[in-house]
């Protein structure tokens, strides 16, 4: 008989983490659950050797877990499938409910790891979001291979009242067209003449999306372009900052990591994540994990930290340089705002740094 640690978590209210501890190749294991409340036995069928799994249960507090195998000695566990969410964006539950809570959300081709089922719906760890935990429905799981991955790239209008603070860029022959999408034959918007500078938020095959001094954007083929360089650490800081510019204008969505909707930490993982960077999902971890700052280091890219809704780091944003920082606001979506603004002032409770 093999002993289990079983704790309380955060997923939902009747569900138990129980830690598993044994060798690999485990399958057909029946989990007896003893202790405050009566005796019950929740069957499944693979428990991953080392990984977090977890069962649906009545209880509110276990004191003690057993595992007794009910499969022949040597039994091979089936092979397991290689998971990825199906589609963009896929709500990532606390419960297996439609109106439960989200803790986040997954993009088409994000591999997962599923280690339970109920009624329709599979309990997922999210490998690439730091270990994250929740229930998803069945069917929006598919077999790696059969979707196309879905980065995450802007699909949001940069504000053009905003001004940015990318690197500058010069398109080189005469007169080059700034185009409404990323194709030959969309329509322009307007003639660039030569040594034209501007700033460049995105590249996506062959094409930069571009934003104008005057306000005014579109997307210029790579060929008219030509990039000023700058050194290693302030383009990978100019680049964080224009990838996060490039989602100004995506509406706040609690758990979203994607263009369709952002929380605060969702965006700066996001962000990082494409210019990179791992760093961890939520913004407790990325402010205990980063190094810490003061005010006076800070440098674009880096990340501020407020006590907002909790004790402790509750939001954080992306400093932008000129005491301005990106954040996933919950009234008004993706914007700009003033650290020294009459509440985040207040609320400040630190900043971090991680680097490349």
């Amino acid at each position: 008989m093999a002993r289990l640690r079983a704790a309380q978590n955060s997923i939902a209210p009747a569900v138990t983490r129980v830690v598993v501890d044994l060798e690999a190749g485990v399958s057909g294991y029946t989990v007896g659950v003893t202790g405050a409340a009566p005796s019950w036995t929740i069957n499944l069928t693979v428990i991953p050797a080392g990984s977090v799994v977890a069962v649906e249960t009545e209880a509110r507090l276990i004191e003690e877990a057993t595992l007794e195998p009910h499969t022949l000695p040597g039994e091979e566990p089936p092979p397991k499938e290689a998971l990825v969410f199906a589609a963009s964006p896929t709500p990532v539950r606390e419960s297996p409910a439609e109106n439960a809570r989200r803790v986040s959300e997954g993009l088409a081709g994000e591999r997962i790891e599923a280690v339970a089922e109920l009624g329709g719906w599979r309990l997922v760890i999210l490998t690439e979001q730091d270990g994250l935990a929740g229930w998803v429905p069945s069917d929006s799981l598919t077999t790696e291979g059969k979707v196309e991955r879905d980065d995450g790239s802007v699909r949001a209008v940069p504000n053009p009242r905003t001004p940015p603070p990318g690197t500058p860029q010069t398109p080189q022959p005469d007169r080059a067209p700034l185009r409404a999408e990323a194709s030959e034959g969309s329509a322009i918007i307007a003639h660039l003449p030569a040594v034209t500078s501007f700033r460049a938020y995105r590249r996506r095959e062959g094409w930069y999306f571009i934003r104008l001094e005057d306000g005014r954007a579109g997307w210029v083929a790579a060929r008219y372009v030509e990039l000023e360089t700058a050194g290693p650490g302030e383009a990978w800081r100019q680049a964080v900052v224009a990838t996060a510019e490039g989602y100004l204008g995506s509406p706040y969505v609690w758990g979203g990591t994607s263009s369709s909707g952002f929380d605060c930490s969702g965006l700066v993982w996001r962000v990082y994540k494409q210019n990179g960077m791992e760093i961890p999902r939520t913004a407790g971890p990325q402010y205990r994990e980063g190094r810490r700052l003061t005010r006076g280091e800070l440098l674009p890219g880096d990340l501020v930290f407020f006590s907002t809704y909790s004790t402790g780091p509750s939001h954080v944003g992306i400093y932008a340089g000129d005491d301005r920082f990106i954040q996933a606001d919950s009234s008004d979506g993706v914007r700009y705002s003033d650290l020294d603004g009459v509440y985040w002032r207040d609320h400040i409770f630190g900043y971090s740094r991680w680097t490349p």
